[in-house]
């Protein structure tokens, strides 16, 4: 995330960051609603962010693409094609406000609500005309706006910007969020086992075909990530200089042990 110095901050760029806070805030979000853990890769994010902020800014883009852990990012001009926009009204806030006027707001949102908040910009409040003549206005706060998101997508969004995630896992996503778990659970090893931080180690790992298949497919990531200059097939018994743990990977047991190399 570029940072100015205080002596020349760019106002723009200082907007254009708080956005980006913004979309991956939204993101983890909607990570969070279809319980995706953010080690695991995902396909794609769509972006609808009226104010252009981040788009031209491709630093901006990838640290966005970085914190949410997927493979691109696009951006659209709106939701129509991600999903089906529901509006409601807040009848508790409604009701007291309007009185007997509330059935024809609830008409009025029901057949023209959602095309009602795609044209309305971004932080203003909702202009109603109703069938009868005149006008009414709605807070954002008194209108409760939903998405119906279309298989295989889930979204998050605020004040009229959305971060929607492709959530649909391949079997390539699934393996490459499974070593990024194992690094992270290796790293833990290194931890309990006192290793410093640039000690270099040797890896031994065991388990069934599927996990042999996981290590092999990301044997140069794993051993880049920790500091591993060997990795070999068997785990040594016990004793000796191994530290030796069994972890848990998709429901599968995967036995590894860890030795610092000692320099010559």
């Amino acid at each position: 995330m570029p940072r100015a110095d205080a002596r020349f901050r760019d106002p723009g760029l200082e907007a254009a960051t708080e956005r980006a806070r913004l979309l991956v805030s939204l993101g983890r979000a909607a990570r969070g609603e279809a319980r995706l853990r953010v080690r695991q890769p995902l396909a794609s994010a769509t972006i609808v962010d009226r104010s252009g902020l981040v788009a031209g800014l491709a630093e901006l883009v990838e640290h966005v693409r970085d914190e949410l852990n997927v493979k691109d990012i696009r951006f659209a001009d709106s939701t129509a094609a991600l999903g089906q926009r529901e509006v409601r009204p807040r009848f508790d806030l409604l009701g007291p406000k309007f009185g007997g006027r509330i059935t024809e707001i609830v008409d009025v949102l029901r057949d023209r609500g959602a095309a009602l908040v795609e044209a309305t910009p971004e932080g203003e409040p909702y202009r109603l005309r109703l069938p009868g003549g005149g006008e009414v206005v709605l807070e954002r706060a008194e209108v409760d706006v939903r998405m119906r998101w279309q298989t295989g997508l889930v979204g998050a969004g605020e004040a009229g910007t959305w971060v929607v995630l492709d959530t649909t896992l391949s079997p390539e996503l699934v393996r490459e969020g499974m070593a990024r778990e194992l690094v992270h659970q290796i790293q833990q090893m290194r931890k309990e086992a006192g290793l410093e931080i640039a000690d270099r180690i040797t890896l031994y790992y065991e388990g069934d075909a599927r996990m042999a298949d996981l290590f092999q497919a990301h044997r140069d990531y794993v051993m880049r990530e920790v500091l591993a200059e060997d990795a070999r097939a068997g785990v040594p018994p016990e004793g000796g200089p191994v530290y030796r743990k069994t972890l848990r990977l998709d429901g599968r047991d995967l036995r590894v042990g860890i030795s610092q190399v000692r320099a010559p």
